[in-house]
């Protein structure tokens, strides 16, 4: 079936290009996210020392983060940032 991302219309004007995907959206940023489904791309890495793990997206580190992985800690604003 067709999934849809974001706000708005069912009629997205942005959709997937990956072949058989059928995700559509009204903003076209919410298909440049959705494209790291597709991807071995993980742009958000744990810090914490010994720890490996990398995400896709910035809230999946988050609930690492506050996990019992470390103690449950809040996550920690990048360097920065």
């Amino acid at each position: 079936g067709v999934v849809w991302v974001g706000e708005g219309p069912r009629e997205g004007r942005f959709g997937c290009p990956v072949a058989g995907c059928g995700v559509r959206s009204k903003l076209k940023g919410n298909i440049k996210s959705h494209m790291r489904v597709h991807s071995d791309f993980r742009p958000y890495g744990c810090e914490e020392e010994g720890c490996r793990r990398t995400f896709r997206w910035k809230s999946s580190l988050t609930h690492h983060l506050e996990s019992a992985a470390h103690g449950g800690r809040k996550a920690r604003k990048p360097a920065g940032k």
